[in-house]
Formats: C-alpha cells, structure tokens, sequence
C-alpha cells in the first residue's frame, strides 16, 4: 500500500465514505494474501492494523479481530493489545465468570475445574452470536475462533458397535455435537461421557454462555483423569467411540487398557453387575471350563459375572475345576460343595453367590451366544423392572415375542415352560425381595420332588406372581451334547430297563404332587377360578412329561398292556379328588384329562 493509496483511504473515511474505503482495503488485502513476499513486514502489520480498525467502526467485529490477529502474528502491538482488552474483554468479564461458575455448577466433572482467574484464555465476542476468539492471556495472542455449542452438520449418528455401552465423544474443546446427542441417549438410560484434549480451551469455553444439557455429561479434561475414574468407580466402560474433531485411536487403546485392568484386578468389584451368568456343574469340569473360557472372550467387564458352583465333584475332571478356582479374572466367581448337595443345592448355592440384578441360568453343557448376549444385556438394562426373561434356545426352548403383566396373565402364560432350565434369567433383586428362595426351601425340606428337580421352576411359579415377564425368540443359547446320565441318576424298571430317575412314572406323578403344593403356597390360592385354571396347566403338563418319559423310555422295554395301564394311572392320579376338591365345578379338568388320557392311548396304540 502506497503513501497515495494511503491518503486516498484516509481521504475517504474523514468524508464518511467507509464503504469505498472498505472496498478498497478488500482490493488491498487480496493483493496482500496473493503477493505477501512483495510487502515488509511492518507495512502488512501496518495495514492489518488500519483495515481492523475500519472493520470495527462498521461494526463488523468478527472481521476485525480476524485482522488485528493477523496484524499481532507480524509484529506485537501494545495499542491492539489494550484496544482489544478494552473494547471486548473486560466489559464482558463479569458475565464471563458467571456464567463459568454456573456451567462449571452443571458439569458432573470427576475433578474440579480451575478458579475464574486462573484461566489461560479470556473469549473475545464477536457480533456473531456465540462466535468467539480466545485470548491467551499470558502471551496476549489473540487465537482460534470457534462457535459455541455448535452442532456440526453430520453431527449424531447411531453408528454404535454395542448396543449396551455408554458413549465416549472425543472432541478438541467444542461439545456441541455432544451436547446435541446427550438427550437421545438419556432417553436410552446410557451414559454420556466425554474426553476433552484441550482442556484450557474448554474451560475457557464455559464463559461464553450457559447451557442446561451439560448435567448430563461426565466429562474428562484428559486422558489421565478418564483411566483413574473408571479404576476408581464401577460405572460401565463407554465402548462406542465417537469424535468429528480428532483421532480415535488413543481413546480406544485407553478403553482396552481400563478393561484389561478391571479384568485382572485383584479385587473384585461386584457393585454393579448387570447379569450373573450363573453355571451349576457337578463331574463335567471340562465342560464347565470351556463355558468359562468362551464366556471370558466377552469385551464386558463390571456388566458381567461368571459363577460356577462345583457340587463336590469326585471324578477326574475335578483337575478343570481347580483351573477355574485358579482363574485371575475379576468376573469369575467361583464355589465348591464339599459334598454333592443334589442339583438343587447346587443350583441354590450358585444363585445366592451371584451379585447381578438379574441371573442367567446356565447348564455346563450349554453356551452362551456372546452376539445375542450384547442385545439381552442391553434390554435388560433398559427393564430393570422385569421378574423373568425367558430367551430361546437352539432345540428345547423356543419363545415367541410375548410380555405379560404380573400375576394370572403371566401364570397362565409362562408357569412350568421351563424344564429346560439353560436360558430363564431371574431378577434377584425381586427374588431376594420376596424371599422367593427361602419360601421354597421350606417346601423342599419337606421332600417334595418337583423342587428337588425343578427348583428353576418352582421359583419361576413364585416370581410370576411379582412382576411382567417377557419371552423373546432371541436364541440366547446353543445347546451342548449331552452327557451321560451319571449311574446315581439312574433307575432300573422291573430289571427290563434304564431310566433317568426324574423321568420315571413314579417321579413324574410325585412332581405332580410337588408342583401343586408349591401352588398351595402361592399368595394367589385363595381365588378358586384362579387355582382351577393353574391346576389344568399342571394336569396338561404332566400328562406331556408322562408321553416324553412313555417316548424316551418306556415304549422299549414294556409291552403295549403295561404302557396303556401307565397312561390310566396318570388319569387316576390327575383326577383325585385330592386336588379337585380344591375347586367346586371341575368339569372342564376333567374333560381335559380324558382328551388327555385318549391321546396318549391312540399314541400307544400305534406303537409297533
């Protein structure tokens, strides 16, 4: 800019002709840019300087400050220092630190922020609004501008890999695009958690302007503050990482770091276990420990609990329990019968060492499908409510969509629809709630045979009663080959033939018999329609068990005479007055127990 040109500018201005002038300084200043090497220094600093000063007294302060800053950069000037401390900063500095004081107020901050007067950055306004410049009030540089609370166009999208963690946004200093999603996932009952690498531009961030959302965020001004957090608390790792300003990289090392370290921590932390899968095993340690292992390649940590109850085993897998018992992960939990209690102490004990909310029943032959097990975890965080959730399996169990409400609807929908016990998770807050263990073991200490077989679904009965249960087509589990029965379990009929004891005629009649004490136990006895309709259940689920036992048994060591005999037995037995004096007008059970008894001899009968 020549002393002509310089004139002509000044010329203009002093007539009130800034609009020419500006034009021309815009002419300038292109030429500046393109041709910089043609201009010294103190001529660009010189220009900077005057075309800021322009811009300002047309109001157009975000330009002018765009200037200034390039004007300091050449060459530091006292003047635009004080100009700029004047004009922009020190009128605004006590709404400035009200409202740092109030965000800092909303901010669920793990560490404290700095005092007020300790911040590296004042923010230079502009007419813009909730467009800024920060000041850097040691080197007095006039630096970035940013818009605050900005959403990015591209901002929120649901590009989670898990549907059950938290989120982690890694941002530089700007939280707008955290800010702008924060609301969804509160909705979702999930956590927001945010990572900031520029943590004096943050801070600096807070005083331009008060925004509510930030109560929901737990925010880290470093990496360093993130990882001693999640050592120190149980809250569940954010393992969906997001960020529109910076790499991802470190975060996630950081995140696999924290999980390793819960991992092999030597205390367990068992605060807020989401689910306990729980695995009671007895003379199969090899099985066991294969669950175990397939289970420990889950990326969850303080969500999850592994526990295995070993019922005094004596064989010689005994060598794969100890492997267990010996296992460093914190998830595992592990117990030891000194003698066989039976499957149902065996299972009692694995579910009173279980700390989730809920418990996934697990027999040691089975697996878990660890695809299916992120969607389950995940609602069951969201149904925190829910009694049981019963999830299909490969072959035995297959469940539909359905949820019912407490009491009748869910009793006559789910009651005793769970033999199979691998995949029925319990909400063990309820069941310990309502003592739902302790009512049953009074009726076991009396012999009954359903509870010694099917304590699973004892509970099952009890907890219908307390809250909605939700099946799910979901198959949640792979089923195992089986293995043998062990000779204990075992019962030779009339010397012709091997059956599991549980399924002998004679077990099945007194689960029978178990099952409907169990239901005289129920707070809900005393409605009479109410005990009928159960009571048809259990007929009809009986005289099912008796057709499987006839199938898988009987049919090949008795004659055609001692199986059509079996079948008016069960009749009998269902159609005591016994049970039906429990209920005035049972016709309709016994109708149903005829149809039964019908069936199953038409099946016999078609047996070669």
């Amino acid at each position: 800019m020549n002393d002509f040109e310089w004139e002509q500018l000044l010329q203009w201005i002093q007539e009130g002709d800034e609009e020419q002038a500006v034009f021309k300084l815009y002419e300038i200043y292109d030429d500046v840019s393109n041709n910089p090497d043609q201009y010294s220094n103190e001529n660009k600093h010189r220009f900077y300087k005057f075309f800021g000063e322009v811009l300002f007294e047309s109001g157009e302060y975000h330009r002018a400050i765009s200037m200034f800053k390039i004007a300091q950069s050449l060459e530091f000037s006292e003047e635009i220092d004080c100009f700029i401390r004047q004009a922009f900063i020190e009128p605004n500095i006590p709404e400035f630190e009200t409202n740092y004081i109030e965000n800092l107020k909303a901010l669920k901050l793990p560490v404290d922020g700095k005092p007020f007067s300790e911040l590296l950055y004042y923010l230079i306004p502009t007419e813009v609004e909730n467009q800024y410049y920060f000041y850097n009030k040691k080197t007095k540089e006039i630096k970035d501008t940013f818009t605050l609370f900005e959403t990015k166009a591209s901002c929120y999208k649901k590009n989670e890999f898990d549907s059950f963690s938290s989120f982690l946004y890694v941002e530089k200093f700007e939280i707008g695009n955290s800010l702008s999603a924060v609301s969804s996932i509160a909705k979702e009952q999930r956590e927001c958690f945010v990572l900031i690498e520029e943590g004096d531009k943050f801070l600096a961030t807070l005083q331009g302007g008060c925004n509510a959302q930030l109560k929901h965020l737990t925010l880290f001004l470093s990496y360093h503050t993130m990882k001693t957090f999640f050592e120190l608390y149980t809250n569940y790792i954010p393992r969906n990482i997001i960020s529109f300003s910076t790499e991802i990289q470190k975060s996630q090392e950081y995140i696999q770091y924290i999980h390793n370290h819960r991992r092999t921590s030597l205390n367990k932390n068992r605060e807020n276990v989401l689910l306990s899968i729980c695995i009671p095993s007895y003379n199969r340690g090899h099985r066991a420990l294969e669950n175990v292992i397939h289970l420990l390649s889950s990326s969850y940590d303080y969500e999850l609990e592994i526990v295995v109850s070993n019922n005094g085993t004596q064989n010689d897998t005994a060598c794969f329990y100890k492997e267990i018992e010996a296992c460093t992960d914190s998830r595992i939990t592990y117990s030891e019968l000194h003698k066989n209690e039976g499957f149902y102490g065996n299972l009692v004990n694995v579910c009173k060492e279980a700390s989730g909310r809920f418990m996934l029943l697990l027999s040691d032959e089975d697996s878990v499908d660890l695809n299916i097990l992120e969607k389950m975890v995940s609602f069951l965080r969201s149904e925190p409510n829910l009694a049981l959730v019963k999830s299909s399996t490969t072959n035995q169990s297959a469940f539909e969509e359905i949820i019912t409400s407490p009491g009748t609807e869910s009793l006559y929908q789910f009651m005793l629809t769970s033999n199979y016990m691998s995949g029925i998770i319990f909400n063990k807050d309820l069941l310990v709630e309502k003592k739902v263990i302790e009512n049953i073991e009074i009726i076991h200490s009396l012999g009954n045979e359903a509870t010694l077989h099917y304590p699973h679904m004892c509970w099952e009965l009890l907890m219908c009663q307390y809250g909605a249960v939700y099946s799910t087509s979901l198959k949640l589990i792979n089923e195992g080959a089986p293995e043998k029965m062990e000779a204990e379990n075992i019962k030779i009929i009339k010397k012709r033939g091997k059956v599991s004891q549980y399924a002998t005629i004679e077990s099945r009649l007194e689960q029978h018999r178990g099952f409907f004490e169990v239901m005289k136990s129920m707070e809900i006895f005393k409605d009479e329609e109410i005990i009928k309709k159960m009571y048809k259940i259990l007929c009809d689920k009986t005289f099912w068990l008796i057709y499987i036992s006839l199938e898988n048994f009987y049919k090949n060591f008795s004659s055609q005479e001692e199986l059509l005999d079996i079948i008016d037995e069960v009749h009998l037995y269902c159609s005591d007055l016994h049970y039906l004096n429990y209920f005035k007008d049972y016709t309709e059970v016994n109708r149903s127990n005829e149809v039964w008894r019908e069936t199953l001899k038409k099946y016999v009968l078609q047996l070669n």
